[in-house]
């Protein structure tokens, strides 16, 4: 067995696209002597009648009966705990992997010998699809959606993709090495930045880098940025490198339903990790790493300029602490995507007022 790939799930009445997309998956997805599919169940306020199927496909399924609260952390230590292979994969039920894809990463694993070499690991970026784009791709033939959404992204179309997310939760990392680090840290409820907690503690045990980016704990709040300026700068890093490989996760469309309270513990678990990235940026400073990730790697190319020539001074406290609050995100939304912000607010929903 060489990759374990782990996906989370959790199904309401709520949320029907859930249970779609876990039956696409089922019957898309071969386990076979390459690849074990692992699915794990946590809380659920629907049954989950695919069981059997999903057993006949040859995968694995796992359920959390402690979850009260539908944890994407908690789900992905027990397929961890519970994989056969050397290697991890994190997929998101919303997310999509071709098989050209999930070749690459096989080839990447074996040149990179990540169940072999602990402080070996990569991600892969996101592009997120509007609706209209789903629902294109789903008209279409599968083999074509990876070609099709790059080509839209890189000629900034946007007739499929919404918006690029340079770094996602979709990692590859070895098992004893993410086992080592105690996995996603389980405090982290419902939605948001486990993902990002991991990440952190991961590359602070694996890699230095030549160059960091100013005001670590700044947060630019969306991928939308082109400085070398807070912590999704240095993740960028990371999705960069896969990127000029050709691998890109695909994340289809969904309305941001509240299922079972998922989004509402997301600004505590912001202020959370805020609070553990003050002492993650001191440690960045101070440990010694088993893997460089030198300034000459292509990742670092959308900055190079900025950090030869421009001003990479300290941070400014204020800038950084508002960062962290939810207005700021909903301003930088509104300033990079107009009628995004209005198509999400509240009292728009339903109406016909958007701007042009």
């Amino acid at each position: 067995m060489k990759l374990s790939i782990i996906i989370p799930f959790g199904l309401s009445k709520e949320r029907p696209f859930i249970k779609e997309r876990l039956f696409k998956k089922i019957h898309s997805f071969k386990s076979d002597e390459n690849l074990e599919f692992i699915f794990v169940e946590g809380f659920s306020s629907e049954d989950f009648d695919f069981k059997d199927e999903l057993l006949r496909q040859g995968h694995i399924y796992l359920k959390d009966e402690k979850q009260k609260v539908f944890s994407q952390g908690a789900c992905r230590n027990l397929g961890a705990l519970k994989a056969n292979s050397k290697v991890l994969l994190f997929l998101d039920i919303d997310c999509f992997l071709s098989q050209k894809s999930l070749e690459k990463i096989l080839e990447l694993i074996k040149i990179r010998k990540i169940d072999e070499k602990e402080e070996e690991f990569f991600l892969l970026p996101c592009l997120y699809l509007s609706k209209e784009g789903s629902e294109f791709l789903n008209s279409v033939d599968e083999a074509l959606w990876d070609t099709l959404a790059q080509n839209d992204i890189l000629r900034a179309e946007k007739k499929i993709v919404l918006n690029l997310a340079s770094a996602s939760s979709v990692l590859v990392v070895n098992k004893q090495k993410f086992l080592e680090l105690g996995g996603f840290d389980e405090n982290f409820l419902g939605h948001g930045y486990e993902d990002f907690d991991f990440l952190a503690r991961l590359m602070l045990k694996t890699l230095s880098f030549e160059k960091m980016p100013r005001n670590l704990a700044y947060d630019a709040r969306n991928w939308n940025f082109d400085t070398y300026e807070g912590f999704r700068a240095l993740f960028s890093l990371l999705g960069y490198e896969t990127m000029y490989l050709g691998l890109y996760a695909l994340h289809f469309y969904h309305e941001a339903i509240n299922q079972n309270g998922y989004f509402d513990n997301r600004e505590k678990n912001h202020k959370l990790f805020f609070e553990r990235l003050k002492i993650y940026e001191k440690e960045f400073k101070n440990l010694e790493k088993q893997r460089n990730f030198p300034l000459k790697n292509l990742a670092y190319k959308p900055y190079l300029y900025e950090i030869k020539y421009g001003k990479q001074k300290g941070g400014n406290f204020l800038k950084i602490y508002i960062s962290h609050f939810k207005f700021y995100r909903l301003f930088r939304k509104f300033i990079s995507s107009p009628r995004l912000f209005f198509k999400d607010m509240k009292i728009f929903k339903g109406k016909n007022v958007l701007p042009k």
